[in-house]
């Protein structure tokens, strides 16, 4: 049985204002999450870097505005025309 414990450390935190620097300029925001593992009495760290924040995000259609957003798979009249290709 292996037993994980998860951490997360970056130098600093993830805001509000790093969301719209993500989505304004288009890139995207890492974190490091550091794992502590145990498996078959052999302990160990591991160590990952994940995307926290992606403008570009294949759950979400981006209206002709460029600042809506609608879900994946919504198919509203009143929005449809909407819509970016």
């Amino acid at each position: 049985m292996a037993r994980t414990a998860v951490s997360e450390h970056s130098g600093n935190t993830l805001a509000f204002a790093d969301y719209l620097r993500c989505w304004t300029d288009r890139t995207r925001e890492y974190v490091t999450q550091s794992q502590i593992t145990a498996r078959e009495h052999r302990v160990q760290t591991v160590v990952q870097r994940k995307v926290a924040l992606n403008f570009d995000d294949q759950k979400r259609h981006v209206l002709a505005d460029g600042n809506q957003t609608l879900p994946f798979g919504y198919m509203g009249r009143q929005r449809r025309d909407l819509l970016v290709n």
